[in-house]
């Protein structure tokens, strides 16, 4: 699956533990996570102890910064098994640690479900970065977090293995708790489908172009009609049954756009 030579394979954990994935993909996924000995609520308010592991952790528990990596080594290995078993189009080694770095936040369940991997497993690779964008939310109501944002430009950034961009000056921000409960942004499309302006914008468009077919139409008419007697009397009609059409398309396409204002006025939208 793996085509990069630039690949480190088994990276030594604690233990018999050892990970695939690079000195690099290993960085990020720790300074996103950060090291937290005491068990804590995370922003998906989940217990959360070490370097975002979740298994059987309660409140109170503490635990050392040997077995924090300890941890770690063992929940990326288990996410590596993922990416592996779910991938059925060969990725990169910076690609590799991007899904892995993923699936560790997300969750096995919710990348197995996910319009990423089916539209990697199609080979569309130019759609994983817009789609590890889209996991950008957590918590209850869902909301955007900026550490989620973060990690997801992170790691998009990796999958095309260019550095994440950092303003000249500005300091790396701190870890903060990661939500271990992600769940993606709707796409743009759906709310632009329901745009009754969007619809209306539509309709003048399709009378703009229906004017200029009908004009092509008129000018093709006179080229055939010239050697016919009653050419103007024909081509008048043409004229005049040219504009109706285009004027009525026109008004209703604003009445929609019109109705659409007021009733988002009325509701309270502004």
């Amino acid at each position: 699956m793996l085509l990069s030579p630039t690949h480190v394979n088994s990276l030594p954990g604690l233990g018999d533990s050892t990970v695939d994935m690079s000195e690099k993909g290993l960085a990020l996924v720790k300074s996103f996570e950060g090291c937290y000995l005491e068990a804590y609520l995370c922003p998906a308010k989940v217990w959360t102890i070490g370097y975002g592991h979740t298994d059987n952790v309660e409140k109170g528990q503490a635990i050392t910064k040997e077995e924090a990596e300890r941890l770690l080594i063992k929940d990326l290995a288990w996410a590596e098994n993922v990416v592996e078993g779910a991938l059925k189009v060969p990725v990169t080694a910076y690609q590799f640690d991007a899904l892995v770095s993923f699936v560790f936040n997300v969750g096995e369940g919710a990348f197995r479900k996910s319009t990423l991997l089916r539209e990697l497993n199609k080979g569309r690779y130019d759609a994983v970065p817009g789609q590890l964008l889209r996991w950008n939310k957590a918590g209850k109501p869902k909301r955007e977090l900026k550490g989620l944002t973060r990690r997801r430009l992170a790691e998009a950034a990796l999958w095309n293995e260019v550095p994440p961009p950092v303003k000249p000056g500005e300091a790396e921000p701190a870890p903060e708790p990661m939500p271990q409960a992600v769940c993606p942004s709707t796409p743009p499309v759906a709310a632009l489908v329901k745009s009754r302006t969007i619809w209306g914008t539509g309709l003048i468009g399709v009378a703009s172009a229906g004017e200029w077919v009908l004009g092509t139409a008129t000018q093709a008419s006179q080229k055939t009609a010239e050697s016919l007697s009653g050419t103007s009397a024909l081509m008048e009609n043409v004229g005049s049954a040219k504009s109706t059409l285009v004027l009525v398309i026109v008004l209703a396409a604003v009445a929609v756009v019109i109705a659409a204002r007021i009733q988002d006025w009325t509701g309270g939208r502004g």
